[in-house]
């Protein structure tokens, strides 16, 4: 069974809706608090910054680390690269007092905060050589910008979700943290597992491509996830993945969705539009409740 365009589209303009929702009744928790600087190029680096160790964590925490180095090291954090790393122990010390989770048994904080910040120093000190490089390149549009991202072999411990969410919240008029304004409907969906679940099982992605015998493996479902809101001329890709995303964290449980009641008001993202049911309720969901964030 496949969906009418008609249907997709009430169900992407919904999303959107509930994403807008979140991020205003969440954003101290998903948005970063911000250096008080009017420099674009700090801001940038500064979100670049967020944006990498955001990949591993919610945003609160990968928040408090960023704005802990930032508020330790200054400006020198983006300018003083070397500086930055020959205190490096302090690098780490921020790492462990935020908490910062270890999901891998052979990796610890500090072999994290390397990975991470290590990388984020290194780019640094190859900006340092072309102070604007970053502007330049966020100003050519979010396509080229994060065309630029992907090429950058110092960057290549950022993901292409962190790619995408970091040219969004570059860019996103509604969030307004930069100078830089992208009109919305040339953003993008971020699609991590929990998107993708929601892509999935409401029947806005019809082909799940597998991965290793039953795994679904999101990120590639990237391709037809991005044609799907162009072809449907999506006017806030950003706010659908938003909205996926809260709804795949509250009624869309990876192992007991709450298509008809709810029962996890305790955790939901929604709880103040909350009305018991899924919000996609009504609109032609398919109800795949089959499909898992990552297996089927």
């Amino acid at each position: 069974m496949s969906l009418s365009i008609q249907t997709k589209k009430a169900i992407l303009s919904k999303l959107a809706e509930i994403g807008e929702t979140a991020f205003e009744s969440r954003s101290a928790e998903m948005i970063p608090p911000m250096p008080d600087s009017k420099s674009l190029e700090i801001k940038l680096r500064y979100l670049l910054l967020w944006s990498l160790l955001n990949q591993r964590t919610e945003a609160r925490i990968a928040g408090k680390v960023a704005y802990g180095l930032f508020t330790k090291f200054g400006e020198r954090l983006f300018f003083e690269p070397l500086f930055v790393i020959k205190k490096f122990d302090e690098v780490s010390s921020i790492f462990q007092e935020s908490q910062y989770p270890v999901r891998f048994a052979y990796l610890n904080r500090d072999s994290i905060a390397t990975l991470l910040v290590g990388s984020f120093l290194c780019f640094m000190i190859k900006l340092n050589d072309d102070e604007e490089l970053l502007e330049r390149k966020a100003r050519e549009g979010p396509f080229r910008f994060l065309s630029f991202l992907k090429r950058e072999k110092l960057l290549a411990s950022l993901g292409e979700k962190a790619a995408r969410m970091f040219v969004g919240f570059v860019g996103h008029p509604k969030l307004d943290l930069t100078t830089v304004k992208y009109p919305k409907e040339e953003l993008f969906v971020f699609v991590d597992g929990t998107v993708g679940k929601v892509f999935a099982r409401t029947g806005l992605v019809e082909k799940i491509p597998a991965y290793r015998g039953n795994q679904v493996y999101a990120t590639r479902m990237r391709t037809e996830i991005d044609r799907l809101v162009r072809d449907l001329q999506v006017e806030d890709p950003m706010m659908v993945d938003g909205g996926a995303y809260a709804l795949g964290q509250s009624c869309c449980d990876d192992g007991d969705p709450a298509c008809k009641n709810c029962n996890r008001q305790d955790k939901c993202l929604l709880l103040r539009e909350c009305s018991l049911l899924c919000p996609l309720s009504g609109l032609g969901c398919l109800k795949r409740t089959r499909w898992m964030a990552y297996r089927m």
